[in-house]
């Protein structure tokens, strides 16, 4: 451990010492900030090294105090922190690092994964926001976190939110895949139907014959909500006998089950399917409303007795399914 520490202080002593002009036209104050960095370093003071550092990356921000603040993090015992700031040392392309400092630096970040967990969210549609502890990520982006409870929150408008909270393991590498899904249609229960006003219909006859169409095309936007739901239902069964398969295969355990399960898109299947079911069944009821207010066949109206007869039957009917 001492060989380690030593070789890494020479390293950051050779590395401030001799790198070019810093960027900030304050040299001075850079130079006093590098030099209280080392000393604190040399004496394993490594809370006052990262202060020290840190001072330094506010005036010329660089892939090599990058570098020196992912160190004084590491030997800190803050993974999470030196993850991220090893992470910008390779990334970083002001000053950027020596080959033998980013096989270094590369090293390290695989001493501090054990430490910490990592969450990648993939997110559709790639718009939406996505927060994960409540902080703002990109899309795809690779975040490090401590071990513990992870809330993780995705929201657009005009789309169902996913929230969820796992816990996360020291060691973990999660990828999640994250699809909203459209909210569904307002729907209109058969006891909301049943409580309209039934009006008596006086039409014309030609008016009576252009609205005789309007059931049938209730009825086809019914049949066709309800083959969408079929094929949602379909489809969901489908992944989730994939997944109990693979679990039987691969003899899953609960935890790897239940991650399983939130990564395939079966409760993505399963809200799509209420929502058609849902659609559906408000258009079942619009159907058999429009078929007693309209008589097929016939240009005459119906009286307000007869309507709600027909009216009361048909919603009675359609209740039950």
């Amino acid at each position: 451990m001492r060989s380690i520490v030593a070789s890494a202080w020479l390293a950051i002593g050779v590395l401030f010492c001799a790198h070019a002009r810093a960027a900030d036209p304050d040299r001075n104050a850079y130079d006093e900030a590098i030099a209280q960095a080392l000393e604190h370093y040399r004496a394993r003071d490594w809370e006052g090294a990262r202060t020290g550092f840190e001072r330094a990356h506010a005036l010329a921000p660089s892939a090599r105090t990058w570098r020196g603040l992912g160190l004084s993090a590491y030997y800190g015992r803050d993974y999470v922190a030196a993850a991220v700031a090893l992470g910008h040392a390779l990334a970083d392309p002001a000053q950027p690092l020596s080959a033998e400092q980013r096989a270094q630096v590369s090293q390290l970040l695989d001493r501090v994964y054990p430490h910490i967990a990592r969450v990648r969210a993939n997110i559709w549609p790639s718009e939406a926001s996505l927060a994960i502890d409540h902080e703002r990520v990109r899309d795809g982006q690779l975040l490090p976190l401590a071990p513990g409870p992870c809330h993780i929150e995705a929201t657009l408008p005009g789309y169902v939110s996913h929230v969820e909270e796992t816990e996360l393991v020291a060691g973990q590498l999660l990828d999640l895949r994250i699809q909203l899904a459209a909210e569904p249609m307002a729907s209109v229960t058969p006891q909301a139907a049943s409580a309209l006003p039934v009006q008596t219909p006086v039409l014309r006859e030609s008016t009576s014959r252009r609205n005789q169409v309007l059931p049938w095309i209730a009825a086809g936007a019914t049949l066709a909500l309800a083959i969408a739901a079929s094929g949602f239902a379909l489809m969901g069964s489908h992944e989730l006998d994939g997944l109990q398969q693979r679990c039987r295969e691969q003899g899953c355990s609960a935890e790897t089950r239940a991650a399983l399960w939130k990564q395939s898109p079966i409760e993505t299947y399963q809200l799509a399917t209420n929502g058609a079911l849902a659609a559906a069944m408000a258009g079942a009821v619009t159907t058999v409303t429009l078929f007693v207010l309209v008589s097929p066949g016939s240009s005459e109206p119906r009286t307000r007795s007869e309507a709600s007869q027909r009216l009361a039957l048909g919603v009675g009917v359609a209740g039950e399914f």
